[in-house]
């Protein structure tokens, strides 16, 4: 046998062996809101962000989630807790995901949170920039571009910076081996233009035996089911709860 025909053989196995599916996992992430002043930055919510992921079936996962927030108002129970399907490429199959209520001069203001798989993380490169959003004019466009590393906690990270129309909207730190989000800041308004300033951390990422993934499923599924139960409208802010 040539060493060619060897080499051959080696590359052949490699391309053809089963890919070994994402293990259960769980994450668990602290974050802020701060209120943007001329001489001060006070932090108006504190918040913490449980995540519940699946193993893989097929490419596809599962995703639960619960919030839990201190300061400035908040959800009750049921909008604290959801279910989000993420496809083979790791994006989600629906956009109803983990928010945060800030009360603002009593004016309820609701806070999208990224989510934490970046399914672009073994693309990136130093200079790399990729826009989201076709419609130059509209708020939604945003323009990505990878900007540097750092390392955060022990690990090393891409720096990215994303902008709108408005400027500098966002920093995230993708861990530069594995698919996560490690850090994110995002600048937001709310009321007559105040500013504020979003800010979350990964704590910890273990990954989970089969066996630990079924125990932690099961409390978690079934508020999912109660939730279900309750058929509350999207966004509900009343606290007052009856089961269909």
């Amino acid at each position: 046998c040539s060493m060619t025909s060897l080499v051959s053989l080696v590359l052949f196995a490699a391309l053809t062996a089963p890919v070994e599916p994402a293990a259960p996992q769980e994450l668990r992430y602290n974050g802020a809101i701060h209120k943007v002043g001329p001489a001060d930055d006070v932090a108006v919510k504190r918040f913490s962000v449980y995540y519940l992921i699946s193993p893989q079936i097929e490419g596809a996962r599962q995703m639960v989630f619960v919030v839990n927030e201190r300061g400035a108002g908040g959800w009750s129970w049921p909008e604290r807790y959801g279910s989000i399907g993420l496809d083979a490429k790791g994006e989600p199959t629906h956009t109803k995901g983990p928010r945060l209520l800030r009360d603002h001069k009593g004016e309820p203001t609701q806070v999208a949170l990224s989510l934490p798989m970046f399914n672009k993380s073994d693309e990136l490169k130093l200079g790399q920039k990729w826009v989201e959003g076709t419609d130059s004019k509209s708020k939604n466009r945003e323009v990505w571009e990878v900007t540097g590393r750092k390392k955060i906690n022990d690990r090393e990270c891409w720096q990215v910076e994303v902008k709108n129309n408005f400027g500098r909207k966002r920093t995230v730190w993708v861990d530069s081996k594995n698919p996560l989000i490690v850090s994110l800041e995002e600048r937001f308004f709310v009321g007559q233009g105040e500013e504020h300033r979003l800010t979350f951390q990964l704590v910890e990422a273990p990954t989970l035996s089969e066996k630990d993934y079924t125990a932690k499923r099961r409390p978690v599924q079934a508020l999912l089911k109660l939730q279900g139960d309750l058929k509350r409208a999207e966004g509900e802010l009343r606290p007052e709860m009856t089961i269909a």
